[in-house]
């Protein structure tokens, strides 16, 4: 669904879903977040799979997931920040 009707439409699909405790929901709500440029909100579900999961090497996944929307929130924020007039910036990185 996301590939055709965009991640916006799958995400809006996918919070209907009754999966909270299923690591992979997550991480696909993650993915579909960070496809949005979400990546405050997918850094949070890429920690919360990592927290569902056993598996060390799924896990290791998931956080080199969440590190790499972190950095591009970060990018984000500091660009803003270059071109945002003073006082502007809060605003921006309260949502």
């Amino acid at each position: 669904m996301a590939e055709v009707e965009g991640a916006d439409a799958a995400l809006t699909l996918v919070d209907r879903l009754d999966l909270n405790e299923y690591h992979l929901f997550h991480s696909f709500r993650a993915d579909l977040l960070g496809r949005l440029g979400r990546n405050a909100e997918a850094t949070l579900a890429y920690e919360t799979a990592m927290a569902l999961t056993e598996s060390p090497p799924e896990r290791a996944f998931l956080q080199r997931s969440g590190r790499r929307s972190t950095y591009l929130d970060e990018q984000l924020i500091s660009r803003a920040a270059s071109f945002a007039p003073l006082g502007c910036l809060g605003s921006f990185r309260d949502g």
